[in-house]
């Protein structure tokens, strides 16, 4: 009984926690217009993909996006033979931003991860593919945030 009270108080507790998720509410201060890259690439049309979801049809501020980016998978670490031994994997994105009250800027985003080799290289490009997605949507955070603040 006392084990059951404890419980029911405990989970009364943090479920009035107050949680709620960042980005879950749609309530965006800016209406994404038209999203253009430089390249048809995989990497610009994830992120264009991602950045749509972001839109509040309903504000007042138009943005309109040209988008550049690149990864780059570097080797800095080698073992005795000379074989690569740890990479570090970075993602870059140039965005260049223009608003409706004609404000132009440029602005730079950039995310890195370390990473140990693996002898499967199947399951190598297959972590390489979840390490670019957590890179993408580090970015993406970074550029809501951005966004919101023009």
């Amino acid at each position: 009984m006392k084990k059951t009270i404890i419980f029911l108080l405990t989970l009364v507790i943090f479920s009035s926690c107050g949680y709620a998720p960042i980005y879950s509410n749609k309530n965006y201060s800016f209406n994404l217009t038209k999203i253009t890259t430089l390249k048809d690439d995989r990497l610009n049309s994830k992120i264009k993909k991602k950045l749509q979801n972001f839109s509040n049809k309903d504000s007042q501020k138009f943005v309109t996006l040209e988008i550049n980016s690149q990864k780059l998978i570097s080797v800095i670490a080698k073992d005795s033979k000379g074989d690569p031994s740890r990479y570090e994997m970075t993602v870059k994105v140039i965005l260049n931003i223009n608003s409706n009250n004609n404000k132009n800027s440029k602005k730079d985003f950039k995310q890195k991860f370390n990473y140990k080799t693996n002898s499967n290289k199947f399951e190598l490009k297959q972590y390489e593919k979840e390490i670019e997605e957590l890179l993408i949507n580090k970015i993406i955070e970074e550029l809501i945030r951005h966004l919101s603040k023009i």
